[in-house]
């Protein structure tokens, strides 16, 4: 991805135990980006890719300024599902 794109689709599966987590109940899902040079972080709100019964979801950037640097990504996935809030483990992806 380019940093500053708009339409840029980020996609990812939410996962328990390895197996897909049944996401279609969350009353909170976000998606927490950190830039690992500058710790500059943005929270957005995430969106289904199907169902959310897969574990699938999510973000496509809308503005210039949700990647406006080039660098190493952190995503962590923020949800709340039945009062339980769950959170997952890092990933990491560039941004040129």
């Amino acid at each position: 991805m380019q940093a500053g794109a708009i339409g840029a689709t980020l996609r990812g599966t939410i996962t328990n135990g390895g197996t897909a987590m049944d996401v279609s109940a969350a009353s909170t899902l976000e998606l927490i980006f950190t830039h690992q040079q500058t710790e500059a972080a943005a929270t957005f709100t995430a969106a289904f890719t199907n169902t959310g019964t897969d574990g699938l979801v999510q973000y496509t950037t809308t503005a210039a300024t949700d990647f406006p640097d080039a660098g190493v990504y952190a995503v962590i996935a923020n949800v709340v599902v039945g009062g339980q809030t769950f959170t997952t483990t890092p990933q990491y992806f560039r941004v040129r």
